[in-house]
C-alpha cells in the first residue's frame, strides 16, 4: 500500500516517500507519541493485535482513495 500511495499521492505539488507516509498514518490513526525532545511520532502498529491491524489498514486506504485519490492495483497491494 505505501509504495504505491508514494508513487501516487501528492500534497501542494510533493510527493513523499513510503516511510513518511507510514509515519503519517500512524500518527493520523493510531495517535502520537512524545519524545524527550519535544518532537512527535506515530503510535507503532506492531502493537496492534490482527483484527485492529487490519482496521488501520482498512482506513489507510480508503483515506489514501478519498483524499489522495490513490488508484490501487488489485495484484500489489500486499
Amino acid at each position: 500500500y505505501l509504495n504505491q500511495i508514494a508513487g501516487q499521492a501528492m500534497i501542494d505539488g510533493k510527493r513523499f516517500d513510503a516511510d513518511c507516509w507510514h509515519e503519517f498514518f500512524k500518527g493520523h490513526f493510531l495517535g502520537y507519541v512524545d519524545l524527550p525532545n519535544g518532537r512527535k511520532i506515530g503510535e507503532s502498529t506492531t502493537k496492534l493485535n490482527v483484527t485492529d491491524f487490519a482496521s488501520y489498514v482498512n482506513k489507510v486506504e480508503a483515506y489514501a482513495v478519498t483524499e489522495l485519490g490513490v488508484i490501487f492495483e488489485e495484484n500489489q497491494r500486499y
